[in-house]
């Protein structure tokens, strides 16, 4: 955890935004801004741009990747995206969820 604290902490992440990029995918929604880049950011929302990516990509980023990760859970699990039905049921059998002492889920 140590480790990954640094480079989320370094004077790189003062200068670009840090994101996971995890089994060739970006996770937009777990990053570090720098301070530096909130005038950007309110100008390109202020002229309706919404796409998250192209706004990170326009101004460059400093991925922390699965090797930063896996020394903390190997599994990367917490990386599993959660869009279907199916997704959840990966992530509650993952997690150990018994259905039968939830009768109410229906997943």
């Amino acid at each position: 955890m140590e480790h990954l604290l640094k480079k989320v902490q370094n004077e790189k992440s003062l200068l670009y935004i840090t994101l996971y990029e995890i089994k060739g995918k970006t996770y937009p929604l777990f990053e570090v801004y720098p301070k530096r880049i909130q005038r950007e950011l309110e100008r390109y929302l202020k002229e309706g741009n919404t796409r998250v990516m192209d706004f990170i990509k326009a101004l460059g980023y400093d991925p922390v990747r699965e090797e930063d990760v896996a020394c903390i859970d190997p599994s990367l699990n917490p990386f599993i995206n959660m869009n279907t039905k199916k997704n959840a049921r990966v992530i509650l059998e993952i997690y150990g969820r018994d259905k039968s002492k939830n009768p109410g889920n229906d997943l």
